[in-house]
């Protein structure tokens, strides 16, 4: 998370009571300017153990930069490591009524000093990854998402359109099967 991210997150946790597990680590970094192998070994992290990392809701907001360095990383954890994120396809991939939608989405998330600045189809995104190291385990869109974890709700909660998507990407065995410099 970006450390004002985390520490309002902190925040809404503690107020709701929730302790999270003593085997958590909160990891702040700012993925354009820190180096995230810093971070997480001053957070203690293990490069000897397969880790999964959950990075929701940022993507859309890197360069592509910012996105290739922090894959790369990702890309030389142990073995069977896996990293799931969320990621927006293209204003052109998307039907004319989404893409008035991005549009308006894109105006008020920029307003907020935080643009999108990142989108991938899921083609672009493959041979991105292919080419950073890792390789896609499954790239899900709304429909397999909202079937998946929202069938059978009573309350008509579903996701719609096809601009948002979760990927899931694991790690291609290196010879090292370490992180490297």
């Amino acid at each position: 998370d970006h450390p004002a991210t985390q520490a309002w997150k902190k925040k809404m946790l503690a107020s709701a009571g929730i302790v999270p597990p003593e085997s958590a680590r909160f990891v702040a970094v700012d993925f354009e300017k820190d180096s995230l192998r810093a971070r997480l070994k001053a957070a203690g992290f293990d490069e000897h153990v397969p880790t999964v990392t959950a990075w929701l809701g940022v993507v859309p907001y890197l360069t592509a930069e910012g996105f290739r360095a922090t894959m790369r990383l990702l890309a030389r954890f142990k073995a069977g490591s896996e990293v799931v994120f969320d990621y927006s396809q293209p204003r052109e991939a998307l039907p004319p009524v989404e893409q008035l939608m991005l549009d308006s989405l894109s105006a008020r998330v920029a307003m907020a000093g935080e643009p999108f600045q990142l989108f991938f189809t899921p083609e672009q995104l493959a041979e991105e990854l292919e080419w950073l190291g890792l390789r896609v385990v499954e790239d899900l869109n709304t429909t397999t998402l909202t079937a998946r974890y929202l069938a059978g709700r009573t309350d008509g909660l579903l996701l719609r359109g096809k601009a948002g998507r979760i990927c899931v990407a694991a790690a291609v065995e290196s010879s090292a099967g370490e992180v490297r410099d």
